[in-house]
């Protein structure tokens, strides 16, 4: 019998392991399908992707969530929404750092900032 448990543990940990190896400690990621990348540590959560952490009072979902840790950065995409203590960012688009400590969201129909040196201009 003490044979069988730990041979079931390492079937659970052969499952699990992969699709949480970009995910920061305390982090929860659930969606219909997610995607990791082994070698860069990304991961993408597609269809009624949530996260959450921990015992904190973060968590967000929306219709695709990518954790990218080579680049610091969760962001969620499609009807996003995401709630960081009494903060609340609800949008197309969501960018944070992986500790949550800067967010910005981002509107599809918010124009292209213009480039440096550049005047606007009205016809």
């Amino acid at each position: 019998m003490l044979r069988v448990i730990p041979c079931a543990a390492l079937l659970v940990l052969a499952f699990v392991c992969p699709a949480t190896a970009g995910i920061p400690r305390g982090v929860t990621l659930s969606a219909d399908e997610q995607i990791a990348d082994d070698k860069t540590g990304e991961i993408i959560a597609r269809g009624n992707a949530e996260i959450a952490v921990g015992n904190t009072s973060i968590n967000g979902r929306a219709d695709v969530i990518q954790l990218r840790p080579q680049a610091n950065e969760v962001v969620l995409k499609g009807r996003a929404v995401l709630t960081v203590g009494h903060r609340r960012y609800e949008s197309d688009t969501v960018a944070c750092s992986l500790d949550f400590m800067r967010c910005a969201a981002e509107a599809a129909d918010q124009p292209e900032p213009l480039p440096t040196g550049s005047a606007a201009t009205t016809p």
